[in-house]
């Protein structure tokens, strides 16, 4: 289980807000996000092939770290889909470091990084942290 406690602040000018929730009001204090899923979704080089290149549904696959600020803030959006999607695509996790062999393999260079993986084939790339509705519209296209 991966647990992370960020710290909030409000600094004078700022308004709090990230590109990813335009809308909300700027926040102050500690958010303690414990998150349950990042096991479960963890994806190893041992286990790639099995579940990623024969899979028969399309596969994302999320390249982070725990230090990546970006990668911490898509987490949650990465686990919903996961959630939305079981029986229609599958979706894991790689930390780039327990697990650079696959990340060197596939050329990521920076995270988050997510993979799109169809019939065995990377079918989409996407590099760098968006809304939910971004990485749901490339998981619909592998499933078109």
């Amino acid at each position: 289980m991966t647990q992370i406690s960020l710290q909030l602040l409000h600094v004078a000018g700022h308004t709090g807000r990230t590109l990813l929730d335009k809308n909300s009001a700027p926040a102050q204090g500690t958010l303690n996000y414990t998150n349950p899923m990042a096991t479960e979704l963890a994806l190893t080089a041992a286990d790639f092939d099995e579940l990623v290149l024969k899979s028969d549904v399309p596969v994302m696959i999320d390249f982070w770290a725990e230090w990546c600020g970006p990668c911490r803030m898509i987490a949650p959006h990465i686990e919903a889909l996961a959630q939305e999607y079981t029986g229609k695509a599958k979706v894991f996790k790689v930390d780039v470091e327990k697990e650079g062999a696959i990340a060197e393999r596939y050329g990521i260079l920076n995270i988050p990084t997510l993979l799109i993986f169809k019939e065995g084939k990377l079918f989409d790339k996407i590099v760098g942290a968006y809304g939910k509705d971004h990485y749901k519209a490339a998981l619909d296209r592998a499933l078109a």
